[in-house]
Order: C-alpha cells, then sequence, then structure tokens
C-alpha cells in the first residue's frame, strides 16, 4: 500500500502539537495551588485525570484514524479530499484547544462544561467521518465511545451542584465525569488494537 509522506508528516506534526497542548492544560492541573483556584484544587487530581484520559483517547482514536485515512493514500488520492483532510485536522487541534480550555478554568462547572464540549466535538468528528462515503467500516465504532463520554459528561454537568459525595469524597459531577473518560479509553482501546493488526 502506498504512503504519502506529505500527509504522514502533517499528521505527526498536528499530533504532537495536540498533545504538547494538552500537556500544558495538564501541567497546569498539576501545578494548581490552593491560593490559585480553591474551587478545583481539592479536585485537581480528577480533574488531571479526566482530561488525561479524554486526551489520551482522542490522540489514539485521532492519530488511528487520520493515518488510516490519508497516509497511506498516493498524492492523487490526497488531493482529491484535501478539504476532508483540513477539517479533520482542524477538529483534532479544536479538541486541544477545548482540552485547554477545560484544564484552565475558574471552577468545576467550566471545567465539565469544557470536558463535555470537547466529547460533543468529538462525536460530531465521529459522526461526520461515519457518515462520508469512505470511512463507514472505519468509524462505526468510535460512536460508542464518543456517545458513552458525551452522555456521562454532560450529565456530570448537569450534577454539579448535587451536595452528596460519593466516590473519595468527589461530588456526583467529578465522579461522572471521571467515570465517562475512563468509559472512552476502555471502549477505544481494544478497536485501536484490533485496527492496529
Amino acid at each position: 500500500m502506498p504512503n504519502n509522506e506529505g500527509a504522514s508528516s502533517i499528521i505527526r506534526s498536528t499530533v504532537a502539537f495536540y498533545a504538547a497542548t494538552v500537556g500544558f492544560g495538564l501541567k497546569n492541573l498539576l501545578d494548581l495551588k490552593s491560593a490559585d483556584n480553591p474551587t478545583i484544587f481539592p479536585y485537581r487530581w480528577a480533574c488531571f485525570a479526566i482530561v488525561a484520559l479524554l486526551a489520551f483517547r482522542f490522540l489514539t482514536g485521532s492519530s488511528g484514524f487520520l493515518a488510516t485515512r490519508y497516509a497511506r493514500i498516493d498524492d492523487s488520492g490526497l488531493g482529491k479530499a484535501w478539504i476532508r483532510f483540513s477539517i479533520d485536522i482542524l477538529f483534532l487541534l479544536v479538541l486541544g484547544f477545548l482540552a485547554i480550555l477545560g484544564a484552565y478554568s475558574a471552577n468545576i462547572t467550566g471545567f465539565l462544561a469544557w470536558c463535555f464540549w470537547m466529547c460533543a466535538a468529538s462525536l460530531m468528528w465521529t459522526l461526520m467521518a461515519l457518515f462520508s462515503k469512505t470511512d463507514r467500516e472505519d468509524c462505526w465504532f468510535f460512536v460508542i465511545p464518543d456517545v458513552l463520554a458525551t452522555v456521562l459528561l454532560g450529565c456530570a454537568y448537569l450534577a454539579r451542584s448535587a451536595t452528596p459525595h460519593l466516590l473519595f469524597n468527589w461530588p456526583p459531577a467529578i465522579t461522572l465525569g471521571l467515570l465517562g473518560s475512563l468509559v472512552s479509553v476502555v471502549f477505544e482501546l481494544p478497536w485501536q488494537v484490533y485496527r492496529a493488526k
């Protein structure tokens, strides 16, 4: 199968930029002090885990998807798909930007809202790819983790003001957000391993 070096280098650069961007957000959550953000500080490790798991899921999913979709086609095929290629690269960059906004949020409500929008953007990207004429067999499985993460993070956002504490004395919103990001990774990784063979 042909290997398109131009597409491969753009994909590698974009994935590296996405990873670096998300890394800045994760570092912000790790370096957070109580005086800087007293509302997120008690939950910084859970917030870190939510963003890290979602970022990992989107990193593995998007790099596998982009490599499968574009890096293995010849130059003439990529020339015909340049709009689709640009949209896919843009979606990955938007996911990284939303992760940064979540990691730098001033409160839990903002954090959960940005994480929800990150999952919703991923679901929209997956549905666009699913309904395209060429990628139906490749993208149907990504709908499951995207829907689960979007629903669970949407419920987390709605439960943000609930007072009973569940797991590790975290409010239900943080627990649901963590569950949503974890379920997203657990559902996608086996597919990525199968797809890589």
